[in-house]
């Protein structure tokens, strides 16, 4: 969110290239989008948003809903 992704993420092709792995797929961006802010100011937009993130990075729906604690 505050330009780490560009910082690592070339850094992260270097070194699966160093590790000669040449057929993995490159890195991809999971997280939220650019913002101004670090949050959405709603825990209920918070929880829908860090849902989705784990699915996407996961790669499958998470079977219990995250709650407030």
């Amino acid at each position: 969110n505050m330009g780490a992704w560009t910082f690592v993420d070339r850094r992260l092709e270097g070194s699966i290239s160093k590790a000669g792995l040449k057929k993995t797929t490159r890195p991809e961006y999971v997280g939220r989008a650019s913002s101004a802010s670090t949050a959405t100011g709603f825990m209920k937009t918070h929880l829908r948003e860090q849902e989705a993130l784990c699915e996407k990075a996961l790669g499958y729906k998470i079977q219990k809903p995250l709650k407030k604690s």
